[in-house]
C-alpha cells in the first residue's frame, strides 16, 4: 500500500502568474518562491524548510503532465503530484500540493480502506479500514511509540501498525493509524511542544469524530504509546486499552538503561567510557531536576518535552480509570525489557480488577519474530506474529459476550 499525502501550505505570492508558478516549479526553484513569500509568511518558515517539506513528500519536480483550470499534474521523482492553486488579482492566494498514489488502497471483498483527514487545522492525514458492511461494534485506534512515524508505524522493513489493521480486519474490527503531526509536517515541531502537540490531541480529535459511531472504542499504544494510553484513557470516552511493549518507567530511565548499554558495549578505551557515562549521568541528572519553569533541549527533546511526559505518567491515572487492560510484551524484547518494565506494568496493575497479561516467546520490540535479537531485525522485511493480533481481536470480542 502505497503511502498517500497532502502537504497543506496556503500563502500569498505576490505578482505571481501560474505560467510563473509552473516554471519555478519545474526549476525546483525555492528560493525565487521564497522571495515572493509576504513578509508575515517568512517567519514561519524559511526556504530551506519549504524545499525540505515538498522534497520529503513529493520529491523534485520533473516535467507538467497537465494543467486545467487550476490544477496541474506534475510527474515528480517520487511518482506524480497535483497542485491546486487560487489566484485573486493575478496573485496566487492559495497552493496545495498533494502526492498522487500509484494505485487506490488496497481492499479486499469485506473490508474496504480510505484515507481521511484526522485534524483539519493541518489536514493530518489517517487511513480508516473497515467492513464494507460496517455493524460499528468496535474501533481500534493506533498510537505510535516515540519519535516521528508515517501511520503504519514503519521501522525499517517492519511495518507493525499495517500488520495490526490488516489482521484485525479478519475479525471484523474497524481500526484508525495516522501519521503523528511532525512526520506528516516536521517544519511545525518548535522546542516549544509537548506530547500534547505531538499526538495526543490528535488522538482526541479521532476519538471525537468517529468515537460515537462505535459501540466500543479501543486504544492500541506501542511502547511510549502504551505508555500515553492511560491518559488518553482518563481524558477521552474509551473502553479499552492495549499495551503493547508498554512500561510504567519514566521514559528518561528507559534512555538511560539503553544509552549505557550502548556505550558499554562499544569499543570505547576505558577512560573514553567512564568519561561517556559521566556525561550520560550528568544529562539525566539535570533533566530529572528539570521544572515547569526550565528551558533549553536535553536528549533532542525540550525541556517542555520532558515535562508534559511527567504530566503523563500511567500511575497518575490509574486510580481513576474503569476501562479493561490488555498488556502485552515479547520477551527478546531488548529495549523496553521484561525484567524491568513489563514488571513495571504488573506492579502498577496488581490491584487493578480488569487487567491482562500477555507474555510471547522468542518475540522482539515489534512483535516480529527475533533473529539477531538486535536492531538489524527490524531491517527485515517481517510482520507482526498473527498470534499477537488474533489474541488481541479475541480479547476485544470477548469483552462484547460479559
Amino acid at each position: 500500500m502505497k503511502k498517500i499525502i497532502i502537504l497543506f501550505l496556503i500563502f500569498t505570492l505576490s505578482a505571481c502568474s501560474n505560467v510563473d508558478l509552473e516554471k519555478m516549479l519545474l526549476a525546483n526553484d525555492f528560493d525565487l518562491i521564497y522571495d515572493n513569500l509576504q513578509d508575515h509568511l517568512k517567519q514561519s518558515i524559511t526556504s530551506d524548510q519549504l524545499r525540505d517539506v515538498v522534497y520529503n513528500e513529493c520529491g523534485e519536480f520533473i516535467s507538467l503532465e497537465s494543467s486545467n483550470d487550476n490544477v496541474m499534474i506534475f510527474n515528480n521523482t517520487q511518482g506524480k503530484c497535483q497542485v491546486l492553486y487560487q489566484t485573486v488579482n493575478s496573485e496566487i492566494s492559495s497552493f496545495v500540493i498533494k502526492h498522487i498514489p500509484d494505485k487506490q488502497i488496497e481492499s479486499n471483498t469485506s473490508f474496504k480502506e480510505s484515507i481521511i483527514i484526522v485534524n483539519d487545522d493541518i489536514m493530518l492525514e489517517g487511513v480508516l479500514n473497515e467492513p464494507i458492511e460496517n455493524d460499528y461494534r468496535n474501533l481500534v485506534i493506533l498510537v505510535q511509540g516515540s519519535g516521528q512515524s508515517d501511520y503504519n508505524a514503519s521501522i525499517g522493513g517492519v511495518k507493525p501498525f499495517r500488520d495490526i489493521a490488516y489482521g484485525l480486519s479478519d475479525y471484523d474490527i474497524a481500526s484508525i493509524r495516522f501519521d503523528k503531526r511532525y512526520y506528516a509536517y516536521p517544519h511545525l515541531a518548535t522546542n516549544n511542544i509537548g506530547v500534547s502537540d505531538e499526538i495526543l490531541d490528535d488522538v482526541g480529535l479521532i476519538i471525537d469524530k468517529y468515537g460515537d459511531d462505535y459501540e466500543n472504542v479501543t486504544i492500541v499504544g506501542h511502547s511510549l504509546g502504551a505508555m500515553l494510553a492511560f491518559r488518553i484513557a482518563y481524558e477521552n470516552d474509551v473502553d479499552n486499552i492495549i499495551l503493547m511493549a508498554g512500561s510504567n518507567r519514566d521514559l528518561i530511565d528507559i534512555m538511560y538503561d539503553q544509552l549505557s548499554t550502548q556505550i558499554i558495549n562499544s569499543d570505547l578505551e576505558l577512560e573514553q567510557l567512564d568519561d561517556s557515562i559521566n556525561q550520560l549521568n550528568d544529562m539525566v541528572k539535570q533533566v530529572k531536576e528539570l521544572n515547569s519553569n526550565s528551558k533549553g533541549t536535553y536528549f533532542n527533546l525540550s525541556a517542555k518535552y520532558w515535562q508534559s511526559l511527567n504530566e503523563s505518567k500511567p500511575e497518575l491515572f490509574i486510580d481513576d480509570l474503569d476501562v479493561n487492560i490488555l498488556a502485552m510484551h515479547g520477551d527478546d524484547d531488548f529495549q523496553l525489557t521484561i525484567k524491568d518494565d513489563f514488571s513495571s506494568l504488573k506492579d502498577l496493575l496488581i490491584d487493578y480488577d480488569n487487567a491482562t497479561f500477555k507474555q510471547y516467546e522468542g518475540l522482539n520490540h515489534l512483535f516480529t519474530k527475533s533473529i539477531n535479537n538486535d536492531v538489524s531485525d527490524y531491517e527485515l522485511n517481517m510482520c507482526v506474529e498473527y498470534k499477537v493480533i488474533s489474541d488481541m481481536a479475541y480479547w476485544i470480542l470477548n469483552l462484547e459476550d460479559k
